[in-house]
């Protein structure tokens, strides 16, 4: 497999014997288990990065040159790795390669002309086994053929596969009621993130108030900089980028007046940035991520007994705050739900207002 599909190095400048840089530029290329070694010229000159371009356009044409009969999926699958960008460690990239695992199981060595709606009904069942076996959510297994999907679409769009296939794949039913559904998320309550809030450090500490203040994604907070913000009657108004776009939605998010406070203690005039790491990089999802969960292990072994939380509960308990005060449809507005389906993730909200009411009737007989 990684003989057909070779590999091909940027443009480098190589050094002599005794480690001092060459000024001429030049490139490997693997194809078939021979290596080929191409000078391009003066390095960062324009005729070695138009050298560079030519090679580069010869070798991806090649590797598109093939017999369909003779090509098999696990071929199409290792061309998805090696030319689609994909970030390390994040979920996404996990369900990606796990899809790609299955798939290399039950149809890796068939051709990618014998491609079929049968082939998608074999993955179908093999995802499902495995989400099973796992006690997996439904919710998981269509992102699981939804990312078997989108391989297969890049395949056609690469001609791997007949275009024929296209509608088929596009059109390819997903799960519905064979596994558990969604689980119900829970708040978690404000105490332990207090206590947790003892062993961590800043930027975080205020990350998780925000979070929890004005019931952010945390991914729509981290991209918030300091241009963004336009203030309004008193108000901090921000408005980002949200996965509700594709619905036609825009997230507006307004700070209040503890929440301004917050935010200007992180705002620096030579900078862009409002949450940054010790090395002046912007913080991630990933790095939040890992800082709760070392936070928590502290506290532990200081005998504080704490349970394992995620910054998306501290949302789910701004959400029941606000659904209480407020109402549902009030709630989802604030949370910058797409519709008010989304609430029924948040049924303890609900559950808790009743029980508020009922408490309230009682006093007034």
């Amino acid at each position: 497999m990684k003989d057909y599909l070779g590999k091909m190095v940027r443009q480098k400048r190589p050094k002599d014997k005794d480690g001092n840089n060459r000024d001429t530029a030049k490139v490997t290329i693997v194809k078939n288990g021979i290596r080929h070694t191409y000078s391009l010229g003066r390095y960062g000159s324009k005729e070695a990065d138009q050298a560079y371009k030519k090679l580069a356009a010869q070798f991806y044409s090649d590797s598109l040159s093939f017999d369909q009969d003779k090509m098999k999926i696990a071929h199409l699958l290792a061309d998805y790795l090696q030319h689609t960008p994909l970030k390390k460690g994040t979920p996404k990239t996990y369900r990606i390669k796990k899809v790609i695992r299955l798939c290399i199981e039950v149809i890796g060595e068939d051709t990618c002309s014998s491609f079929s709606f049968a082939s998608l009904a074999i993955i179908k069942e093999r995802i499902l086994e495995d989400c099973k076996a796992n006690n997996l959510t439904q919710t998981y297994a269509n992102q699981l053929l939804s990312a078997a999907k989108s391989i297969f679409t890049y395949g056609v769009l690469k001609g791997w596969l007949d275009g024929k296939v296209l509608p088929v794949i596009k059109a390819y039913p997903m799960i519905t009621g064979t596994l558990k559904p969604l689980k119900k998320r829970e708040a978690v309550s404000d105490d332990v993130v207090e206590t947790t809030l003892k062993y961590m450090k800043q930027p975080y500490v205020d990350i998780i108030r925000l979070i929890r203040s004005a019931c952010l994604r945390p991914c729509e907070l981290l991209r918030i900089r300091k241009s963004d913000i336009e203030v309004k009657d008193g108000c901090w108004v921000v408005r980002v980028k949200s996965k509700t776009e594709r619905y036609g939605y825009s997230r507006i998010i307004v700070f209040n007046q503890k929440e301004q406070e917050i935010l200007k203690n992180r705002i620096k005039e030579d900078s862009e940035l409002l949450f940054c790491t010790n090395r002046k990089t912007p913080v991630k999802e990933l790095n939040l991520i890992q800082n709760i969960k070392k936070a928590i292990q502290r506290a532990n072994r200081n005998g504080e007994n704490i349970p394992r939380w995620t910054a998306y509960q501290l949302r789910h308990a701004a959400f029941t705050e606000n659904a209480e005060k407020y109402g549902v449809e009030i709630a989802s507005k604030i949370a910058g739900h797409a519709n008010l389906n989304m609430a029924r993730i948040y049924d303890h909200s609900t559950e808790s207002i009743l029980i508020k009411l009922a408490q309230e009737a009682r006093t007034h007989d």
